[in-house]
């Protein structure tokens, strides 16, 4: 007991932290302790149970331990306890801290606005001071002019005053005047700052509108250039196209010639269209060859009234023929081009024109005139009755689809007429009526390609065939001159020169 009273008056002594050493110094003694005895019963349950036997040793150092343990787990409690109070003991400290803080706030707060209020209460002296100053100064300033005037009290200072007035009126004019002065001058110089803002803006504008107008300038001078080199190329083509215009046909062909090769044969993709138009043309020189109409005398001329072309225009006519007694102003004839002139080298006396005339009246829109047209219709009809009769026994087929009625109205009155549409009727009955016809009336305007090839490839129905006469678009009368034509020269041996 005595020791442990020792022991217990030493711990009260130590300081805190040796305190707190020594309670975790027993505290892990007691673990292992308890580990053990944890350890012994694991043991103890894995093994059969023996009554254990302790020595008195051992049984000594358990209840040594025990004791230790006991005084332990009290220092823990008392030392515990002694922690709350110091806690609680903190804590009320705290409180006292922050009053004595909100304290010392609450004192500055009102020792700066002591400051606050000596500050203010110093300016106002210091203000008063000022004025008093002011009126002293005042006071010496009317004291000395008062000895510079030399007056004395009592004496009259009106005109003296009225003296001071006066130069006050005039400085107050002239201060009037350079106020005015300067009013004017502040307004000329704003109006001199807006014109200059004015200028500057309209500087800027300008300067932005010489820009624009280079760069515009700019970009013309490149069109231009570019436009100046497209033109020197163009010019260079003209001037290829025009010595190609100029060089003789026979030569430009002999080019192509020389030009055709593997690598340029796609160019000559179009000489299928070139070789169909040179026979186009051939054949419409060939059929634009003679001219058929009547002749019709004038005082100084021989004009030919053209059936086929509808127009007037003047021929020549031999000697030998106005000697021939069938000749006559009126006569079908026809002629053939040469040497830039029509020459007429046939009479036709068995056709006959008639001139129908009539007149035909209309009125204006304001009905107050009339006037008076003349239509001449000219009637072409065949009187020889031989003629008639070789064309009463003759088959004619017409291919094509661009006629008119009158056209094969008239042929029907003298000769078999067939009439073929070469886009509608099949081909091999059109191909087997124009070789079993006398004659063939080609319409080349309106006739498929297929029909012409065919032609050009028989002997009878050729471009050289008296057999195949060809047409474009034909008049009213032209397929019976057109007979008249083959009778005159193939249906009688007597003909008329």
């Amino acid at each position: 007991m005595k020791m442990s009273r020792f022991l217990n008056e030493n711990r009260k002594k130590l300081p805190e932290s040796e305190k707190m050493d020594m309670a975790e110094h027993r505290r892990q003694l007691m673990e292992k302790v308890i580990k053990s005895k944890r350890k012994k019963e694991t043991e103890n349950s894995s093994t059969p149970k023996k009554k254990t036997t302790y020595s008195t040793d051992a049984k000594l150092e358990i209840k040594k331990l025990e004791r230790q343990l006991r005084l332990t787990n009290q220092n823990n409690i008392r030392l515990q306890h002694e922690k709350s109070e110091l806690q609680k003991r903190n804590r009320s400290k705290q409180k006292q801290l922050r009053k004595l803080r909100a304290e010392k706030d609450n004192f500055n707060q009102k020792i700066k606005k002591i400051e606050l209020e000596y500050e203010e209460k110093n300016k106002e002296l210091d203000q008063k001071l000022k004025q008093k100053n002011e009126e002293i100064s005042h006071l010496q300033k009317v004291t000395s002019w008062i000895d510079s005037e030399s007056l004395a009290p009592g004496d009259d200072v009106r005109k003296l005053i009225d003296e001071q007035n006066f130069q006050i009126e005039l400085l107050s004019t002239l201060f009037a005047g350079v106020m005015r002065k300067n009013t004017k001058l502040a307004e000329k110089i704003t109006l001199v700052r807006e014109d200059r803002n004015t200028y500057q803006k309209q500087a800027k504008e300008y300067k932005r509108e010489v820009e624009h107008l280079t760069k515009f300038q700019n970009k013309l001078e490149s069109k231009v250039k570019s436009l100046i080199d497209e033109n020197d190329s163009l010019l260079r083509k003209y001037r290829n196209k025009t010595q190609l215009k100029n060089a003789p046909i026979s030569e430009l062909i002999q080019l192509l010639i020389d030009k055709c090769s593997p690598e340029t044969i796609t160019d000559y993709a179009k000489l299928d269209y070139l070789k169909q138009y040179y026979q186009q043309v051939l054949e419409s020189t060939q059929r634009h060859s003679y001219s058929y109409g009547y002749i019709e005398e004038t005082s100084d001329q021989f004009l030919l009234h053209d059936i086929n072309k509808n127009s007037v225009y003047p021929v020549f006519v031999p000697e030998r023929l106005r000697n021939n007694s069938n000749y006559s102003s009126g006569i079908v004839v026809r002629c053939h081009y040469k040497h830039k002139n029509w020459i007429v080298d046939h009479l036709y006396p068995t056709i006959s024109i008639e001139s129908n005339i009539s007149r035909i009246s209309k009125f204006q829109k304001n009905h107050k005139s009339k006037i008076n047209q003349r239509q001449n219709e000219h009637k072409i009809t065949i009187t020889n009755q031989a003629e008639i009769n070789w064309l009463k026994n003759l088959n004619v087929v017409l291919v094509g689809n661009k006629y008119s009625a009158g056209f094969v109205n008239e042929m029907k009155k003298y000769c078999n007429l067939k009439i073929f549409d070469a886009y509608e009727d099949g081909e091999q009955q059109i191909f087997k009526a124009m070789h079993s016809a006398d004659y063939v009336f080609l319409l080349i305007g309106s006739v498929p390609h297929s029909i012409t090839v065919y032609s050009k490839a028989t002997e009878d129905l050729n471009e050289y065939s008296n057999k195949m006469q060809i047409f474009d678009i034909p008049a009213k009368y032209d397929g019976v001159i057109r007979l008249h034509y083959l009778y005159a020269n193939f249906g009688n041996n007597d003909k008329v020169n």
